[in-house]
């Protein structure tokens, strides 16, 4: 969710010799009318170079740190107590993503375990009943074929009969098709193999591998 009484200035690529302290975060959730919106990642918020900023971690897609400067209040922005920094004063902008189980819940984790990270997550009992997009949505982040298929199955069966089964699984298609600097996810070989005959029967029976 966007704070519309602060204005953003980007900053495309951090340098390596800037420092970031963390302040808190903004969950892009926040205000959408939704059962649940955890857990999810969320955005950092912090100083940097003496600026209230956002950061946005791309290395694992563009190979930089991007981050907004915001001038004006953090209205939407979740500020973190002393306990909480000091949980999370290990995390490092530039390796690290911020997860949320609850607002007061937070974790960080290194880009490169990201697939292990949400195998977990997905497992966790706590979230075995979580919104089906939302858990979609983390899996989709995670570029793994294994963890995509299975969200897709339990979409496809929460969808079973549905009319807008579908136009859903298009979407889905059509999202995995296209390229991460179109909005997509970048894994045209995957959108090929559930275009296939029966693929989506097979999904939907769970029998799908």
């Amino acid at each position: 969710m966007v704070d519309d009484t602060a204005q953003y200035y980007d900053v495309p690529d951090v340098p390596a010799d800037w420092n970031f302290e963390l302040l808190g975060h903004v969950n892009l959730l926040d205000g959408m009318p939704l059962p649940d919106r955890f857990p999810f990642w969320v955005i950092p918020i912090g100083n940097l170079e003496g600026k209230n900023a956002a950061i946005y971690n791309q290395m694992d897609i563009r190979g930089v740190v991007r981050a907004s400067y915001i001038e004006g209040p953090l209205n939407q922005t979740h500020l973190y107590d002393e306990r909480l920094k000091e949980k999370l004063s290990g995390f490092n902008f530039r390796r690290d993503f911020l997860f949320a189980y609850a607002n007061d819940d937070i974790v960080y984790q290194d880009n490169t375990k990201k697939v292990d990270f949400i195998r977990d997550v997905l497992s966790d009992e706590r979230f075995k009943d979580s919104r089906m997009h939302l858990r979609a949505s983390l899996a989709h982040d995670t570029k793994n074929r294994e963890l995509i298929l299975g969200e897709i199955s339990n979409c496809a069966r929460s969808y079973a009969d549905d009319k807008f089964l579908k136009p859903w699984y298009e979407s889905e298609i059509d999202m995995l098709r296209r390229p991460v600097e179109r909005g997509g996810i970048g894994m045209p070989e995957l959108a090929a193999e559930l275009e296939k005959k029966g693929t989506l029967e097979s999904l939907m029976k769970g029998s799908y591998k």
